[in-house]
């Protein structure tokens, strides 16, 4: 990956616990700060991170011959994504929805694992999948920004090249 998952966002704490003296291997790197489009993309995937999970299927899909599953997998994702979300705020009425809550916030989290899997195999990416997960569950908004900024890069290299 370009920006490894723990880079990014996650960056402004480095920078912020060693006073603003980065390690200058992390310099080097480009992981003093984030740059604005990983923040952009970072707070896009935070609170509507469907958005950029139809735009890396999209991406991934150019001759749309997906289009269909594609919408579906983005649609399914926002419904999980927001019962997870209302499921934990009623939570205050009956404990039980809480539970409810954390199995569709999983159940998204398998299904952006699922993507994440498939664009790591496309693109000769190592990793595994209890770590695609862990960052598919806990990391969502970084995983999803860390998928489109490769992508980009990626449609970026293959332009320039032809």
């Amino acid at each position: 990956w370009i920006m490894p998952i723990y880079g990014g966002v996650f960056n402004v704490f480095e920078f912020i616990f060693s006073f603003g003296v980065v390690h200058e291997e992390r310099k080097s790197r480009g992981m003093s700060l984030p740059s604005s489009e990983q923040v952009i993309e970072f707070s896009k995937a935070l609170f509507v991170p469907f958005v950029p999970l139809y735009s890396i299927l999209c991406t991934v899909d150019p001759k749309k011959k997906h289009s269909l599953w594609n919408k579906f997998l983005a649609v399914t994702y926002a419904i999980f994504f927001l019962a997870s979300i209302g499921l934990w705020a009623t939570g205050v009425i009956n404990s039980g929805f809480v539970a409810l809550g954390w199995g569709t916030f999983f159940i998204k989290a398998s299904l952006l694992t699922y993507v994440r899997q498939g664009i790591r195999k496309k693109l000769g990416i190592d990793g595994n999948t209890i770590g695609d997960l862990f960052a598919s569950s806990f990391l969502y908004p970084q995983a999803l920004s860390q998928m489109v900024l490769q992508l980009e890069k990626e449609h970026n290299t293959n332009i320039h090249e032809d």
